[in-house]
């Protein structure tokens, strides 16, 4: 795209736009974001829902294309062009609500980059809203939803006489999951953005992922008569007190949940045992570390609500001093009172929240305590364990050193009667004689051979069995140790 996408009101690229970045830079973010951000043409899923009020109520059309997009653009610019140039009132609408939702929580808006630009366009959109925008679509974690922004821009006419006021800003809420997520309830953004003309008293507002209730509450007013309707078309702060008013109760429903956790983390730690025992020691420490991480991701929670909890009020606070700046002394002062009131609200909100993380934090020291404790006592016991153990072995060895003494023994006494009885046995067989009239010489007779012939082989065999019976029982045995390495077998 060659051409500058979106032609903002100011042409000098060095006025500081959202934090302080120049207009180039926070449209080169928004550029480089865009893929994420919205539906891929043509294939994505496309819903933009359109609501206009006039002095007869609110009217709502979807559309779900780009072509749908440029109609209705179109159409705004012919009742644009109807403008009464002296009252510069128009025929209709008053005032204009885009509401863009995401596919899922962290989807893409269902809408392509080619209709946000020409809405932008049409709009005329500061750069402040760009920047806070890259905070949506498709990402893998929670990024960009701790911080907090309020934007607010005069523009001035020829005579410097206020023509109309720009307004941006995120707002945080809680939102119950009804899908099988592990803990029912979510934070959430929502982006904001209000174009109010001062002259006209109409504005146009971007709406971008906006919770029911705020839907709802917007709906109720537009429908239920005259002066409910200009409350919020008509004044500039209308829409701001309705974000106000919308989203404390679910916050306190949420620190309600996180307390009732609690509250059963602590009883399950109060009826846990330090003592081990012999049974059930394994399951019982899986349990408390279980309950150790189920405490951890609460209390990473709770931070997360006390920091989002602050943003919020801190933005009412934005809110306050534009009202103090930009509106009339009546209004200002009606707007300043309500917005005290839910200041001290979210305040309180955040003091209970501060609460549950420091009972969440002591629970955890608590857990901590109790789990090296028993881990201590499980070392503790297997320790006496492996003591026992060793005591046993040590006693088996003697008794083992018994046992070969009293072998070696009996080894040397067969070293010292089986010589003799061999001999015994020998002469006694009639192969050797004495003979009286040779002076006692000793006779061997031819039969000895016989003998020799007989008991050699019969001691060969024997010893040959032995030895194939020894080398079968250590194949067996290194096999049985190690099957996929092979045996090498060395008999002495």
């Amino acid at each position: 795209m060659d051409e500058k996408p979106l032609p903002w009101p100011e042409a000098d690229s060095s006025i500081p736009g959202a934090f302080g970045a120049s207009v180039e830079e926070t449209q080169r973010a928004f550029d480089d974001a865009a893929p994420r951000i919205f539906s891929p043409a043509g294939t994505g899923p496309f819903r933009v829902q359109v609501g206009e009020v006039d002095d007869t109520g609110l009217r709502t059309c979807v559309l779900e294309n780009d072509r749908a997009v440029t109609e209705y653009l179109n159409a705004s610019r012919e009742i644009e062009k109807s403008r009464d140039s002296l009252t510069g009132a128009v025929p209709s609408p008053k005032s204009t609500f885009f509401l863009l939702n995401p596919t899922f929580g962290w989807g893409r808006l269902m809408l392509s980059e080619t209709s946000m630009r020409s809405i932008l366009r049409h709009l005329h959109v500061f750069p402040a809203f760009l920047k806070h925008l890259t905070a949506f679509g498709e990402r893998e974690f929670a990024r960009d939803e701790g911080f907090a922004a309020y934007d607010i821009k005069e523009h001035l006419d020829g005579l410097q006489g206020r023509q109309s006021l720009e307004t941006c800003f995120l707002w945080k809420y809680m939102q119950r999951d009804d899908g099988n997520a592990q803990h029912p309830w979510t934070i959430r953004q929502a982006l904001v953005y209000q174009n109010f003309s001062c002259m006209t008293r109409t504005s146009t507002n971007i709406l971008i992922r906006a919770p029911p209730q705020v839907t709802n509450r917007l709906k109720h007013n537009f429908s239920t008569g005259p002066e409910s309707r200009d409350s919020v078309v008509a004044d500039w702060l209308g829409v701001q007190k309705v974000w106000m008013s919308c989203g404390t109760e679910d916050w306190r429903q949420a620190l309600n949940y996180y307390d009732e956790q609690i509250t059963k983390l602590f009883d399950v730690l109060v009826m846990f045992s330090i003592e081990t025992e012999t049974a059930g020691d394994s399951k019982k420490v899986q349990q408390c570390i279980s309950s150790m991480k189920e405490l951890t991701h609460l209390v990473d929670q709770l931070l997360r609500m006390s920091h989002v909890l602050g943003l919020n009020s801190k933005i009412i606070y934005c809110m306050m001093n534009a009202a103090r700046r930009y509106e009339s002394a009546e209004r200002r002062d009606a707007f300043l009172a309500f917005a005290e009131t839910v200041q001290l609200e979210y305040d309180f909100l955040q003091q209970l929240a501060g609460s549950l993380l420091a009972r969440g934090n002591n629970l955890s020291r608590q857990l901590r305590d109790i789990i090296a404790f028993r881990n201590s006592e499980l070392n503790n016991r297997i320790a006496t364990a492996t003591s026992t153990s060793t005591g046993a072995v040590v006693e088996l060895t003697s008794k083992s050193s018994h046992e070969a003494r009293i072998v070696k023994v009996l080894t040397i006494v067969a070293l010292i009667y089986v010589p003799a009885s061999f001999a015994a046995d020998f002469l006694q067989m009639g192969y050797v004689s004495v003979d009286e009239d040779r002076n006692f010489h000793i006779v061997a007779s031819m039969d000895v051979w016989l003998w020799v012939i007989i008991a050699f082989p019969l001691i060969l065999l024997a010893l040959s069995v032995l030895l194939i019976c020894e080398v079968l029982g250590r194949r067996k045995v290194g096999k049985a140790v190690c099957p996929d390495t092979p045996v090498f077998t060395n008999i002495v």
